[in-house]
């Protein structure tokens, strides 16, 4: 009879809470949590900082499945993954300026091997070379400061690279790279297309 006891228990128990899929409330809102900072630490910092609502509301969307799922939903949720913002298509202001101009300054830095092809045995190419790349994000900070929004963090960024650009060749700088994230422009690309220049 003793040994019919544990077992009686054992089936009230699965026949209850305790062979329950349900999460608690709070078990659910830290599974969110956690899905929101796993996918937040996807996106780069700059970009992120230059980009934070629109990553939060996909963070949020994506995740939100987990503020009602229960433990076999957990295990087959997917992790979302941070896809970049549209192209920025902000009014112009009174100055004409727009994010896409400025990206098109970025742009012409990032290929700006282009402009020294059949030009690279005069002695001085390196200094000219760079001294083009950096006049491009000097202009591409100029351009910042005119545009409606915040953009202190880019602007930072386009002001180094201003004065430490070296483009491919020379090793990107974390500013470049945070600017050609911005703009939508893979590294990849530019490396790919370098190297076809040098034949």
């Amino acid at each position: 009879m003793k040994r019919l006891i544990p077992i009686a228990l054992i089936l009230v128990c699965v026949l209850s809470a305790c062979g329950s899929a349900e999460l608690s409330a709070e078990e659910k809102r830290n599974n969110f949590d956690l899905c929101k900072i796993n996918f937040l630490k996807k996106v780069d910092q700059n970009v992120y900082d230059n980009e934070k609502d629109f990553y939060e509301k996909q963070a949020q969307e994506g995740c939100s499945p987990l503020l009602t799922a229960n433990n076999q939903q957990v295990e087959i949720f997917v992790q979302p993954i941070p896809s970049p913002p549209p192209p920025k298509e902000l009014k112009k202001n009174a100055t004409g300026v727009s994010f896409d101009s400025v990206c098109a300054l970025v742009k012409k830095a990032a290929y700006a091997h282009r402009e020294f092809r059949g030009d690279d045995d005069s002695d001085d190419i390196y200094d000219r070379w760079y001294g083009r790349i950096r006049s491009y994000f000097r202009e591409a900070a100029s351009k910042l400061r005119m545009l409606d929004g915040n953009y202190t963090n880019l602007i930072e960024q386009a002001e180094d690279a201003s004065l430490r650009a070296r483009g491919v060749n020379g090793g990107l700088t974390s500013s470049e790279k945070a600017l050609y994230s911005a703009c939508n422009i893979s590294e990849d690309l530019v490396y790919e297309d370098f190297m076809k220049w040098l034949g």
